[in-house]
């Protein structure tokens, strides 16, 4: 199994203007703004990689050897799913086939989407060769949760104002790590990896 990104939209979950206004900072200062950018790039995939999710919407070309054959269900990786654009495969004789859309069902509502064959439909059988099922489909956030914009604004800020991550208590001299607090924000968004 493979996973291509094919594109993903460069409009942040959290603008320059929302980073500003949380970091206290003038709209007219812009000093930073390049740096600001690169932050909230930083924090969303930070984000991304720590929940297993796609926060920005983006394509994805799915690549497997096959049709699933235990219950028929082929979970797409990087929720939340948003659609389905094609699946297509290669048959016995070597032909690149577009399968019908009314020949499987999609599952976007699940914590982790899939496809599956629609009634009394089967997947068709496909060529014995590596990577003859492609799956074209897009996930990303509709409505971004509130909590996670929250976790991005406070992981700007400390990115901002801590560019090591790390709050110094200068009465004893201790670090301390916020990450563990702030993360909590993510607990819920997170998607289990089974090895």
């Amino acid at each position: 199994m493979s996973l291509k990104l094919i594109a993903r939209s460069d409009t942040e979950q959290v603008t320059l203007e929302e980073a500003k206004k949380h970091l206290r900072l003038s709209p007219d200062f812009v000093d930073h703004d390049d740096k600001i950018k690169l932050i909230i790039s930083a924090a969303r995939a930070q984000g991304e990689a720590h929940t297993h999710r796609v926060w920005n919407k983006a394509q994805f070309e799915l690549r497997c050897h096959g049709f699933p054959s235990r219950d028929g269900v082929l979970e797409l990786p990087l929720p939340p799913l948003c659609s389905v654009e094609s699946v297509k495969y290669i048959d016995n004789k070597g032909v690149e086939t577009v399968l019908p859309v009314e020949s499987y069902q999609v599952d976007v509502d699940s914590m982790v989407g899939s496809i599956y064959p629609a009634f009394e439909q089967t997947w068709p059988e496909v060529r014995a060769e590596r990577f003859a099922v492609r799956v074209a489909f897009t996930a990303g956030y509709e409505n971004f949760p509130p909590a996670l914009q929250q976790w991005m604004l406070v992981r700007i800020a400390d990115y901002y104002a801590n560019p090591e991550s790390v709050i110094v208590d200068t009465q004893s001299i201790n670090k301390v790590d916020i990450s563990d607090v702030i993360d909590g924000l993510l607990d819920p968004f997170i998607i289990p990896v089974v090895a």
